[in-house]
């Protein structure tokens, strides 16, 4: 099976071809450029130097959320169409949980964070059980604060990983000792094209797919002009 997948959930911006157990090839981008610059130009880039036709792709994979409202539009909105005029299906992967796959087995807990800004983040918690990894604390936007309670529970140490705890270093070293903070590596640190696809084969093989008429990214949160909007008219009411 072979797949593009796409990475536009935060700063990072990346693709990868992945055929069946094997990267083919993956282009990432850690800079402040917006996505829909870089998303299609490192497509076009990745897909000369491989001499690989479009047509031959069985699947689009994308991360579906939680992340910056913009890049997950971009992504999702460039997945549809390459779907759409392809006629192959999505396979979205949740952003955080493709990012606790860049940890390979381990006897911590593995906590991705991606900043939501105003001391909130998108977060869960995961632990491997033999090879199999379960998710310890939900998937949400939630207080930085209200994360590391649920974290303090458990006594073992934590792999950080991602953009929120860049963003909230100060808060988490307060909060817990130095010996149950792990900062994950720089290779693992960011969400990864390369690990989203892998996830997405599994998910493909197990019927988890969608067409480009359904598909739709979960921000978790609304956007900033719906959120202006709301208190506009909680301001009104």
């Amino acid at each position: 099976m072979k797949i593009l997948a796409i990475e536009s959930s935060a700063m990072v911006a990346g693709v990868a071809i992945i055929e069946d157990t094997k990267i083919i090839g993956e282009y990432i981008l850690n800079n402040k450029k917006n996505h829909a610059q870089t998303i299609m130009p490192m497509l076009d880039s990745l897909k000369d130097q491989l001499g690989l036709a479009l047509s031959s792709l069985d699947a689009i994979a994308v991360s579906k959320g939680p992340g910056s409202y913009t890049g997950l539009r971009i992504g999702s909105a460039t997945a549809k169409g390459l779907a759409h005029v392809l006629g192959v299906p999505i396979i979205g992967v949740s952003t955080i949980e493709s990012m606790a796959h860049n940890i390979q087995t381990t006897d911590s807990i593995i906590c991705p964070m991606l900043d939501a800004r105003r001391q909130h983040v998108f977060s869960g918690a995961y632990v491997y059980e033999g090879d199999k990894m379960n998710n310890l604390i939900p998937i949400n936007q939630m207080l930085v604060t209200e994360l590391l309670e649920q974290l303090k529970t458990y006594n073992k140490p934590i792999i950080f990983l991602g953009d929120g705890f860049e963003a909230h270093e100060s808060v988490i070293r307060s909060y817990l000792s130095e010996d149950k903070i792990i900062v994950a590596r720089a290779i693992e640190f960011l969400p990864r094209a390369s690990t989203l696809g892998f996830l997405a084969i599994e998910k493909y093989n197990k019927g988890e797919w969608e067409d480009y008429l359904t598909h739709q990214p979960n921000y978790y949160r609304l956007s900033q002009a719906e959120r202006e909007y709301e208190e506009k008219m909680n301001g009104n009411s």
